[in-house]
């Protein structure tokens, strides 16, 4: 990749530009996998479509090393907060993946989730936020029935993802 002189000059030139740049460079990955895709479709040789998949894919990873230096520029965030983060989200989609992909029961998921202290092991009640750690959560989108509130949702107050909703008695975490 970019030696740090490079990509502090990029940053100094560019700076909140950097995220339109990663935004316009992964559409045009995403259109040099669409051309490749239809070839397919079309039973045609891809070939010649590589060397613009490569060049996108090359492009994305040198707008992701210079929004990194911007986001510690902007945050204040050390380089080692930065990776601590990026493994934190690695960590998640590879476990999202591996169920997805290879397999896990919802018994053998939730049980991770409660050994690691995101629900409930007796409710399956969210009680921190499994993207981002947090432990301060809230209740919203209340849904009432009569006068008797039948279902809600759990929401991360710092990343405000959705965590679980419950439901007439019980909890669906995600």
């Amino acid at each position: 990749m970019l030696d740090k002189k490079l990509i502090d000059k990029i940053v100094e030139k560019q700076g909140d530009l950097l995220y339109t740049t990663l935004a316009e460079e992964c559409t045009e990955l995403a259109q040099a996998c669409c051309k490749i895709n239809r070839n397919k479709f079309l039973k045609k040789d891809i070939k010649d479509n590589l060397n613009n998949f490569f060049e996108e894919i090359c492009d994305v990873q040198i707008n992701l090393q210079a929004i990194k230096q911007q986001v510690l520029k902007e945050t204040g965030m050390s380089s080692t907060e930065y990776e601590q983060y990026i493994k934190t989200w690695e960590y998640i989609k590879k476990d999202k993946l591996q169920n997805i992909f290879i397999g896990t029961s919802i018994e053998e998921l939730y049980n991770k989730l409660s050994k690691a202290g995101y629900i409930d092991k007796d409710t399956l009640e969210p009680i921190a936020c499994m993207y981002c750690g947090s432990k301060e959560l809230e209740d919203r989108d209340f849904y009432k029935e009569e006068c008797y509130v039948v279902e809600y949702s759990k929401y991360c107050k710092r990343c405000g993802k959705k965590l679980g909703t419950w439901s007439y008695g019980n909890w669906e975490s995600f």
